[in-house]
């Protein structure tokens, strides 16, 4: 198998429908291009999937491509999460590349047959670029630029430049990465929840086992930009997943950072305080085997990649973002 594409769904079936037909008419018929040739998983997960009103979706689409029919393969998952989901996925691969996409994208037109063949020359994680639907061409976005007390940032809508095209990481929605990347770097953190830190997780520790992380200005997708599309932000699920994702890549110091940013947010709500001290502690608890195996067999430190990327971003007019001091 070449490509296994593995979709996350969480309750939005009439997404993943368009999200199957937009691959479909990009990547052709199955079995049409040998250069093409992919397995779709989907792992529906949480309660909001496969609810009783949507079950003809999912019973449809069972019957237009039956399970285990070396095509197409349906999971689920009681407990709601895009990385355990896509860790599953995983797991039941088969193909050279992973491709994971959310349940509410489409490719701009021939960006996905650009985005395999650009992916073959390097080995790593890549993305493609982001544009909301109905935005403008000038609103895509690349990745983020680096915010020290977030251990992510905030999207920057600068072009990755040639030759490299090197980013230092991007959202979630839409990655392709070598399987064997993968299965060096484990995956997701197993203990991540429902949504936010996986982005970082992936992308800087790609870098600190030596892969690159790339984009395309050519090559963008559509992501629907609605509250209504799957996956959602909670507040403590959000703490807990980046202070995993700190720990566990940065140690101690970048767990500060985090912890000072999120500690102005609550200072002064003894509640919240208490709330937030109770989820670093968990988080630093699921890191901790993480983080001792990390510094053990990583090529490089996060501060070496991020001291890689200020230098590679001053030199071809990237945002470089905030530091650690």
């Amino acid at each position: 198998m070449f490509i296994s594409v593995i979709i996350s769904e969480r309750g939005e079936p009439f997404n993943l429908v368009w999200t199957l037909q937009a691959l479909e008419e990009e990547l052709g018929p199955h079995g049409s291009d040998p250069g093409f040739i992919r397995e779709y998983i989907v792992v529906t997960n949480g309660p909001e999937a496969e609810r009783e009103g949507d079950k003809h979706t999912y019973d449809w689409l069972d019957q237009k491509w039956p399970h285990g029919a070396g095509y197409y393969h349906r999971y689920h998952m009681e407990e709601g999460s895009i990385y355990k989901a896509r860790n599953l996925g995983a797991s039941k691969a088969t193909g050279k590349y992973l491709w994971f996409l959310d349940a509410h994208t489409m490719p701009v037109a021939g960006s996905y047959r650009a985005a395999l063949a650009f992916k073959q020359s390097f080995e790593g994680v890549m993305h493609l670029g982001l544009r909301y639907f109905l935005d403008k061409p000038g609103r895509v976005v690349y990745g983020y630029r680096w915010k020290r007390d977030m251990f992510w940032g905030s999207w920057t809508r600068i072009p990755p430049k040639p030759p490299e095209y090197r980013i230092l990481m991007n959202g979630g929605a839409n990655i392709l990465i070598d399987k064997n990347v993968w299965d060096e770097i484990d995956g997701y953190h197993p203990a991540l929840g429902i949504y936010g830190g996986g982005e970082p997780y992936t992308d800087i520790k790609a870098q600190m086992y030596g892969y690159q992380v790339k984009s395309h200005p050519d090559m963008q997708y559509y992501h629907l930009a609605a509250r209504k599309r799957g996956y959602h932000w909670f507040q403590t699920d959000m703490w807990r997943n980046f202070m995993i994702t700190a720990y566990s890549l940065g140690g101690q110091k970048y767990l500060d950072m985090l912890y000072a940013g999120y500690y102005e947010k609550c200072k002064t709500h003894a509640d919240w305080l208490k709330t937030l001290n109770e989820t670093r502690d968990s988080a630093v608890a699921a890191a901790q085997a993480d983080r001792d195996h990390i510094a053990a067999t990583a090529k490089y430190t996060v501060d070496e990649v991020l001291e890689s990327w200020r230098e590679y971003a001053e030199i071809h007019g990237h945002e470089t973002g905030e530091w650690p001091t």
